[in-house]
């Protein structure tokens, strides 16, 4: 299930990256550590995250979902 049909996924994938990198991980680095595919996130920025996919990642981050969400709608 997509759940970010409406929202700009290349702002979520920017967020996610920043994130990233603050905790000194690039972004495939996050994907291992999440249990998902690489090229997952860089597909984000053209299409939607699955849930399942998104609260891999935000756990990863120590986030919550709706955190990530309501970082990326900021920018």
């Amino acid at each position: 299930m997509n759940i970010l049909r409406n929202e700009r996924s290349d702002t979520l994938y920017e967020t996610i990256k920043e994130l990233a990198k603050k905790r000194g991980m690039s972004i495939s680095s996050l994907e291992a550590s999440a249990g998902i595919a690489r090229g997952t996130i860089a597909k984000w920025k053209v299409s939607s995250p699955t849930i399942s996919s998104l609260e891999k990642v935000a756990n990863v981050l120590e986030l919550e979902v709706s955190t990530l969400i309501q970082r990326s709608k900021k920018k």
